[in-house]
């Protein structure tokens, strides 16, 4: 395995996350598209790192304003993890009894 003179932000080892990075032991991507697993991240969680991406790209594109009232329809994957990020962000949920 080697390692291109230019890149300094990574060393061989480095837990990584390639966003469109496809799945494989080696995979080549532009330096914009990686980012370093942090030491205190374990493996099981970090592998929710592209599943958490999607939710996380609707929010930034649909270009919400802190206070607004949004709506999530549905109990997927994609729901709870858009919620879950929205409660972090600041976005305020209610919760509704079935």
């Amino acid at each position: 395995m080697k390692k291109g003179s230019a890149i300094s932000e990574f060393e061989i080892g480095d837990r990584v996350f390639a966003y469109r990075g496809g799945h494989g032991s080696y995979n080549t991507r532009p330096i914009s598209k990686v980012v370093k697993i942090p030491e205190e991240v374990t493996d099981e969680t970090a592998v929710f790192t592209r599943l958490v991406s999607f939710p996380l790209l609707a929010l930034r594109r649909a270009k919400f304003e802190l206070g607004e009232s949004v709506v999530v329809v549905g109990l997927g994957l994609f729901a709870i993890q858009l919620t879950k990020i929205g409660g972090v962000t600041g976005y305020r949920r209610w919760k509704t009894k079935s």
